[in-house]
């Protein structure tokens, strides 16, 4: 939500998390990758995507001795379900099993400007609806503050669109206001608040849930969120 976030700790799917949930289902609509068999084609896009302020693009092997550093921090520790011991080469043998089995959409959030690393956003597909996709996101410390995380959000929804989901949803611990704020800044809609939403790292959480129907449009996010 992703994995990136000001305070920004969003949810919970991570480049390790995420890619074993479930299994492959193919999203319609979307471009091939160019990467291979499976669902690949169908989940990571095809090329980066941009709103000239902040890239995705699939996460890289080289990416990950960054990622696991930086999922070390405080924030992301309290308010994802990144592991306290998450390894460089743990991290590259989740990259390597999403590029091979598409299990999800695994993205770095890039700096336009500099190309340097921001944090982690991610889209998977809803186990429960093959129409909906679930976001997630995170930041490091030196990315908060500065819009990154609403923007990589806004990116995410446009291209859910264009690969044929008709929602998006993501959910928050009760407590993350700052991710509150970068769902509502990205355009997503506040619809309920679920207690024992789910447990993570033996905390049962409150979550705040949002969404947003195709048919509705995020408003460009303000600057600072």
């Amino acid at each position: 939500m992703s994995t990136m976030r000001r305070t920004h700790q969003r949810r919970l799917p991570t480049v390790v998390n995420t890619l074993l949930r479930r299994p492959p289902v193919p999203v319609p609509g979307c471009g091939t990758s160019g990467h291979g068999a499976g669902i690949l084609g169908w989940v990571l896009p095809a090329v980066p995507l941009s709103d000239g302020e902040v890239v995705l693009r699939a996460w890289r092997p080289a990416d990950a001795a960054w990622y696991a550093a930086t999922a070390r921090d405080r924030q992301i520790q309290r308010w994802t379900s990144e592991p306290a011991d998450l390894t460089a080469d743990a991290v590259r043998d989740a990259i390597d099993r999403m590029h091979r089995t598409g299990s999800h959409a695994g993205l770095a959030i890039l700096d336009a400007g500099t190309g340097a690393l921001l944090g982690n956003a991610a889209l998977s597909l809803s186990q429960h609806d093959p129409n909906t996709g679930e976001i997630s996101y995170w930041l490091g410390p030196a990315a908060r503050g500065r819009g990154a995380a609403a923007r990589a959000v806004r990116l995410l929804v446009d291209w859910a669109w264009q690969c044929g989901l008709h929602r998006v949803k993501l959910f928050t611990h009760i407590d993350n206001v700052a991710s509150q704020r970068v769902a509502e800044a990205a355009g997503l809609i506040r619809e309920r608040v679920v207690p024992s939403y789910r447990t993570i790292k033996g905390e049962t959480w409150t979550a705040v849930i949002y969404g947003l129907h195709r048919s509705h449009r995020p408003a460009e996010p303000p600057i600072g969120t």
